[in-house]
């Protein structure tokens, strides 16, 4: 009687699932196993453009959302850095002080000059020293970040440097000082290729946006923790001319010439990366003016 009653009861159960299943609707029966079998197509590529009369020897125009390179002109060559350089700088030190660790200002320190009206005997925040490194390009700023780092782990910054680049898998980055300065014998402080800087302002972006936040300012406030103010100005002379700019280094040394790295929104939601390497002192600043210009005209048909 119990094992009749229980196939009974297996039976009317089976009764109802079947029933339940031919009474969905069949398109959303449908949808749903679309959905599982075919999923969303990969986004279509992104138009492509060319440019021409640029005084860069190298450049470079990528989304950073997928990677893909919109513009390119020579992007493996390998070219000095100059500032630029302290792009890393400021990656390397913030991954080994903390945002308040007191850093001393000392006259070695400002010995490479192009300080920004840095003053030895001055007693800075970490964080406030990197904003105005970024924005400035002190190179005091740079050497002092460096010499902290150094005493505080004991490790030499430029290993630490260079290492860096090996971990994000940027191998034509290679540093020799922390400020991008040209050394003796024509030794470019920094070098690399437009694609490799695009790649780690790509990183940047994704993982430490804050890290170039103060370079979005034409001009930088900052006091230090004995209360002396320190102005500097943006060393980036266009950065109010691009829409929706996040943030940017530039760089200029005689073996250099004019480079720059920009990030800017071209779109919404649509962060583009833009490298030149290897222009002039304001060709830099033409060149980036016409590749941002074609880059929306672009992308905006």
């Amino acid at each position: 009687m119990r094992l009749t009653r229980l196939i009974s009861i297996l039976i009317g159960l089976s009764t109802i699932m079947v029933a339940f299943f031919f009474l969905l609707p069949w398109e959303k029966l449908e949808k749903a196993q679309g959905i599982l079998n075919n999923p969303p197509a990969d986004q279509k590529p992104l138009p492509t453009f060319q440019v021409d009369n640029l005084e860069a020897q190298a450049a470079i125009v990528i989304d950073e959302k997928t990677g893909q390179v919109l513009f390119t002109k020579n992007p493996n060559e390998i070219l000095p850095l100059a500032s630029i350089t302290k792009l890393m700088t400021a990656i390397v030190a913030t991954e080994n002080l903390n945002s308040d660790y007191p850093i001393f200002i000392t006259e070695n320190h400002l010995s490479l000059g192009s300080n920004a009206g840095l003053l030895a005997g001055t007693t800075w925040k970490f964080k406030d020293l990197k904003d105005y490194m970024l924005t400035t390009s002190s190179n005091g700023a740079a050497k002092a970040m460096s010499d902290a780092v150094n005493q505080k782990t004991g490790r030499d910054f430029i290993f630490l440097m260079n290492t860096k680049a090996k971990t994000l898998g940027l191998n034509s980055l290679h540093f020799n000082n922390e400020t991008g300065l040209d050394e003796m014998g024509g030794r470019a402080g920094g070098s690399g290729s437009v694609q490799d800087v695009a790649k780690l302002m790509t990183h940047i972006i994704k993982y430490e946006p804050n890290l170039i936040e103060s370079t979005r300012l034409s001009t930088i406030r900052k006091e230090t923790i004995d209360h002396a103010t320190f102005f500097g100005q943006n060393t980036n002379l266009i950065i109010r001319t691009i829409p929706g700019f996040i943030g940017s280094k530039t760089g200029f040394t005689d073996q250099a010439g004019g480079n720059l790295v920009i990030a800017f929104d071209a779109g919404l939601d649509q962060p583009v990366i833009i490298v030149v390497l290897g222009s002039t002192q304001d060709g830099r600043f033409s060149d980036m003016t016409k590749l941002v210009n074609k880059t929306i005209e672009t992308l905006a048909k």
